[in-house]
């Protein structure tokens, strides 16, 4: 590598550095959940997105890699290994939403996320997590793990339950 070619790659390795300071750090990927939900639980079309990541989990950029339909999406199947590496990505969280409401996962969706693991795995990227956002909750597509957006709300333990109460100290009366 010559002098010219060494100066203009320290350069650009500072201008990455310099973009990332002051982004998300990602270490939680709980972080990255929250995030995607942000962006695609409302979507009334299939979307996904990666984050992808430094080798701190830091965010170097969020892309739209496709968008579809009601019932799902197609997409170049190279295009998420591609980006990573033009990012120098370390790491990649994805995340697509079901606009039906429900975030389980389909075997399409698992198939899916075989294929990208392999596909990032090859220019040396980890995928972290691959999630389905849905209007009512978000599942883990490796572990089929879902948590319901209701189970996320605290609820106001004042509030009444319906049915009958006791008259003396207002708690419910059970037969």
């Amino acid at each position: 590598m010559n002098e010219a070619a060494t100066i203009q790659a320290g350069l650009q390795a500072a201008i990455r550095q310099l973009r990332r300071d002051g982004m998300p750090d990602y270490t939680d990927t709980g972080r990255v959940i929250a995030a995607a939900m942000l962006q695609l639980h409302d979507s009334e079309v299939e979307r996904l997105l990666g984050y992808f990541l430094d080798r701190d989990c830091r965010l170097i950029e969020v892309e739209e890699l496709s968008v579809g339909g009601l019932h799902g999406l197609v997409y170049d199947k190279y295009l998420p290994a591609r980006r990573a590496a033009l990012h120098g990505a370390c790491h990649a969280v994805f995340a697509h939403c079901h606009p039906n409401g429900d975030p389980t996962p389909s075997p399409e969706d698992r198939e899916a996320a075989d294929t990208l693991d392999s596909q990032l795995a090859a220019v040396g990227c980890m995928v972290l997590r691959h999630m389905v956002i849905a209007s009512n909750g978000v599942a883990d597509i490796r572990t089929g793990h879902i948590v319901r957006l209701e189970d996320l709300v605290d609820h106001d333990p004042t509030e009444t339950t319906p049915g009958p109460r006791c008259p003396h100290c207002g708690g419910a009366l059970t037969s």
